[in-house]
């Protein structure tokens, strides 16, 4: 049997061994590190992962008057949202949803823009989607990897009141609006805010709060059902608020000022408050609601009559 000489010196041993030794220590400490020391931070990457969040928003409080009939309520609208991660190729995607609602894909590119937070967080595509539209995209749904549709709250006015510079109405919050808002943190991209009348005066009691619900996904970003360790919390709707105005004499005061330029403004002597206030011109109530057109909107600033001015507050009287 052959042998060969031991040409590693011990020395050179010894320091292999101290190495060796070394390698074991520090994949040891890291190891430690991670599955101990720093394991919340990886089980929450972990969970960002694996976990989808979807949140809901809760229905706005009814605007009631003196006898609690309904002036402002709310009424579920169809929006068209997507999760960008899921998206393979986001622009072929635009056009194809554009051809199927017969819809401008630069406008969808603009929403996306405008409502984007994060590769897994759903954004906001099209809004005021009609059954029609829907049927189209279900019918082509396996053309459109990680886009949904959901229902969401809309203002309307069931009983015909218009009153729009009184009522006000909602905005929804887009990335300009959010960074100016002072309480910021309670709204996410595309929450409903009031902006004017009354739909801002009681903005903080009206609001109510989203709901918040927890999806596992697979590798792919596909759901897969709930997940049961997290609570999902459902969204509670705003506080209705009950004013001082009459109904029926509001409709009298409106059919009153039809294609006539004033105010009017009914009070109860006693305690002050308002029965009736009209100004008119005025624009319909659901102007700001929904998508509103450049045209729309020119004709309606351009109008001599100025519809948009608040005669209650504006207007010079002699």
């Amino acid at each position: 049997m052959l042998k060969t000489d031991n040409i590693v010196s011990s020395r050179q041993f010894l320091i292999a061994r101290v190495l060796s030794w070394l390698v074991i220590v520090v994949l040891s400490l890291r190891y430690f590190q991670i599955q101990i020391i720093e394991h919340e931070i990886y089980r929450l990457k972990s969970n960002t992962n694996r976990i989808r969040k979807v949140t809901k928003n809760a229905p706005r409080g009814l605007i009631l008057d003196r006898k609690g009939e309904i002036l402002v309520d709310n009424y579920p609208v169809y929006v068209l949202t997507a999760i960008p991660g899921e998206m393979s190729n986001k622009n072929k995607q635009f056009k194809l949803i554009a051809d199927y609602i017969e819809s401008d894909s630069i406008v969808i590119q603009s929403n996306y823009n405008k409502y984007y937070r994060g590769r897994f967080v759903p954004t906001r595509l099209v809004k005021d989607m009609n059954f029609l539209q829907l049927v189209n995209l279900e019918e082509n749904k396996l053309d459109l990897e990680g886009v949904y549709y959901d229902q969401i709250p809309e203002r309307f006015f069931p009983n015909g009141a218009r009153a729009p510079h009184l009522f006000g109405y909602v905005k929804e919050v887009d990335r300009s609006i959010r960074k100016n808002l002072k309480s910021k943190d309670l709204y996410e991209l595309g929450d409903l805010v009031g902006w004017s009348g009354l739909e801002k005066q009681y903005e903080s009691f009206l609001r109510g709060s989203r709901g918040t619900y927890f999806y596992e996904v697979d590798a792919s970003g596909r759901e897969v059902g709930s997940a049961t360790e997290l609570s999902d919390t459902r969204p509670s709707p705003g506080g209705n608020i009950q004013t001082t105005i009459d109904l029926e004499l509001q409709m009298v005061c409106e059919k009153l000022m039809v294609d006539k330029k004033g105010v009017i403004l009914v009070g109860e002597p006693l305690t002050g408050g308002i029965l009736a206030a009209v100004s008119s011109p005025d624009y319909p109530p659901d102007f700001f609601t929904g998508l509103i057109t450049e045209s729309d909107w020119n004709n309606i600033r351009a109008n001599p009559d100025k519809p948009l001015i608040n005669r209650y507050i504006q207007g010079n009287y002699i």
